[in-house]
């Protein structure tokens, strides 16, 4: 049920069984000591802040049902440095990854939005390729990010907010005349054009 492991800190390992579809809001909360989890194949929905800083969770790997990833799902999880995303993923929420410690990120083909501040301050993430799917793309989305160099957009989505990456740091690889060219010119960022 929800926030039922909340602060078990000396949980190091856990494998939850086959035949559980939900994990709840807050289950995993500060559970500082955890470092790996085993996901069940047929879970569909993670609850908000359910993994909220397990800093010490390097890798977590989303079966392909979870369709959301709703508000701090897995914030000031420090080192998060690898995720397998389902493939099936629509949504990636408000905060859900603050501070963790990606350096690429292979985000699905399924993906439509990432919400504000989605990925804001993973500051060791370098390089970012844009799937086509995506529609909408929060304010501050990958804000904080000071070594993120490369960001590839080949497409226009519906919606971009303000600030999307830090200005000093980013080249977007965009086409000439496109609406993200447009937004990078109005927001300064340096623009790489795709032959």
């Amino acid at each position: 049920g929800e926030a039922a492991f909340m602060e078990c800190r000396r949980i190091q390992t856990l494998e939850i069984p086959e035949g559980i579809h939900a994990i709840k809001d807050r289950t995993f909360k500060f559970c500082r000591g955890l470092e790996h989890i085993t996901l069940p194949k047929q879970l569909i929905q993670i609850g908000e802040n359910a993994f909220y800083n397990c800093d010490k969770l390097a890798y977590i790997e989303l079966p392909d049902a979870v369709e959301k990833l709703p508000f701090r799902t897995l914030y000031m999880c420090k080192s998060l440095e690898s995720i397998r995303f389902s493939q099936n993923l629509k949504y990636i929420g408000k905060e859900a990854f603050v501070n963790c410690s990606f350096q690429q990120l292979e985000l699905p083909e399924s993906l439509e939005i990432i919400d504000e501040s989605g990925f804001l301050k993973c500051k060791k993430l370098t390089a970012l390729k844009l799937p086509e799917s995506v529609k909408i793309i929060g304010k501050w989305a990958f804000h904080g990010c000071p070594n993120l160099k490369t960001v590839e957009i080949r497409h226009d989505p519906d919606e971009v907010g303000e600030w999307i990456f830090n200005r000093n740091d980013v080249t977007v690889h965009c086409y000439q005349g496109s609406k993200i060219d447009h937004y990078c010119k109005i927001y300064d960022y340096k623009v790489r054009y795709i032959q």
